[in-house]
Parts: structure tokens; C-alpha cells; sequence
């Protein structure tokens, strides 16, 4: 739910250990890693406007406390995985355009202390780990430049917000990635997720897009849909309807980008 404060510590000795658990079936598993999605539902786990002790203690403490959680989360990861990947929907990305400003406003963000958390990682991470920002705000990018342009903020503008010792992991170990929201493909016009796919096909205009986050990406491009599915689905929604009858191609499209991604 997001409302554990940052100076619990009964409540984050938990909170770690959850995370040790599943690096721990990660490893087990023979897989790549972990899925973190950092989004705030409920409670603002990252705002520092929302903490309860927002009055006892400023957001340079908060940030410290961040930091330091941050860097016990890592540990615990990384012995029961030293060479695991971390796969985050959101890392800096979220930020966007406010890296470019001279000091962000982060005292007053809906995750202004999510880069003290990562700065934590960052302390704790072994030269083996992958993180990767999964830039979930490129949902809507429908063109060559807007992804060069994340993937310039996530490599480069976004150390800004990194402490200084920490920078040279930073590039070196967070991966850019792009999601892709296939509802935007086939909502209606007026619908604020809609892509407009201009003279092409919104098929034609997918398979471009993938193209480009395939390009711009150092590895991962990952697709989400919430109005169909790929095979049945307990969700009574999606399973009405299959992803290649809602678009059909998709499957042959995706596959194609990324089998000549692969060739060149």
C-alpha cells in the first residue's frame, strides 16, 4: 500500500526481506531477475509531502533515510543474486523534461525521493547487476525522436540526479528500455491514449514504433495491453477478445521487427 515510513524500521527490515525472498526465487527460478513497479497507487511512497513525519523530519533527512533503504535493499538482493537484473517500469525517466531545470523541484514531487532510493542501489550494487528503466512514459511516443530524445534523458541528463560517486555506475549499469501501450493503437480518436497512426495503418504505425524503441533501447522493449489478451486469461475483460483479432497481425508484425532487429 505504499505507507511504511522511510524511518520504520520494523516495517522495512520487512520490506527488504521481501525483496531478498524474491531475488531468492528469482535465482532458483533460472531467471533473469525482478519486475519492480515503483508506482504509487494509494499513498505516495515517494513524495516526501506525504510521509508522516513529514513535519519532524526535512527532505534532506527523508533523503538520507531514502538513500540508506535504498542501499539495504541492494545488499539483500545481490547475496541472494549477484548477478541479477532489475527491471523497473519507471526509474529517472519519470522525471522527463525536470532534469533540465536547474534544481528540480523534487521536495515537492510525487517522487522526490525515489532518486535518493536509487542512489541507495547505486551504493550497494555489485559490478554484475543490471537496472534497467523500463521509461513506461513512452506509452504515447509516436515518433523516431521522441525515443532518441528518453533515451539521451535516461542516459545522460538524468545523472544530474544522481550523487557524483555514483555516476560512473549509473551508465554503466542502467539500461534504457520503452514501453509500448497497445491500446493506443486501437482506441478511438478522441481517447487521451490514442496514437495517431497519420496515412499509415495503426499496424504499420506499431510495427514503426517498435522499430524505433528497438533502435533507441539497449536491450528490452516491453509491450502492455489491457483490452485483449495472447491466450486465455483469468481476467474476464481481456479474455474476451485476443490481441491478433483486436489488431490483426500484431504477432507477425512484433515478430518481424524483432527478427530484423536481430539480422542487422
Amino acid at each position: 500500500p505504499g505507507d511504511v515510513d522511510w524511518f520504520d524500521e520494523e516495517g522495512w527490515a520487512i520490506i527488504v526481506d521481501h525483496w531478498r525472498t524474491a531475488a531468492r526465487v528469482a535465482k532458483q527460478g533460472g531467471i533473469a531477475g525482478i519486475l519492480f513497479d515503483p508506482e504509487s497507487y494509494r499513498n505516495a511512497q515517494f513524495g516526501y509531502r506525504d510521509q508522516p513525519q513529514a513535519a519532524e523530519h526535512s527532505f534532506d533527512e527523508y533523503c538520507a533515510m531514502a538513500r540508506q533503504r535504498g542501499r539495504e535493499v541492494m545488499a539483500a538482493v545481490t547475496q541472494a543474486y549477484p548477478d541479477i537484473t532489475i527491471f523497473s517500469l519507471f526509474m529517472l525517466s519519470i522525471f522527463g523534461p525536470q532534469v533540465d531545470q536547474p534544481s528540480p523541484a523534487l521536495a515537492t514531487s510525487r517522487y522526490g525521493l525515489y532518486p535518493a532510493f536509487i542512489n541507495g542501489w547505486l551504493d550497494a550494487v555489485g559490478p554484475e547487476v543490471t537496472l534497467v528503466d523500463g521509461c513506461e512514459s513512452a506509452y504515447r511516443f509516436n515518433s523516431n525522436v521522441e525515443y532518441l530524445a528518453a533515451a539521451n534523458l535516461i542516459r545522460n541528463k538524468c545523472r544530474r540526479l544522481i550523487a557524483p560517486e555514483n555516476r560512473y555506475r549509473y551508465r554503466a549499469q542502467v539500461q534504457v528500455s520503452f514501453g509500448v501501450y497497445l491500446d493506443a493503437y486501437v482506441n478511438p480518436p478522441d481517447s487521451p491514449w490514442h496514437i495517431d497512426p497519420g496515412d499509415q495503418t495503426p499496424l504499420e504505425r506499431l510495427e514503426a514504433n517498435l522499430t524505433s524503441a528497438l533502435n533507441a533501447a539497449d536491450e528490452y522493449v516491453w509491450l502492455y495491453g489491457e483490452q485483449a489478451s495472447w491466450w486465455p486469461s483469468p481476467h474476464p475483460t481481456a479474455d474476451k477478445v485476443r490481441w491478433g483479432d483486436l489488431l490483426p497481425g500484431v504477432d507477425v508484425a512484433e515478430s518481424k521487427v524483432v527478427i530484423d532487429q536481430l539480422l542487422h
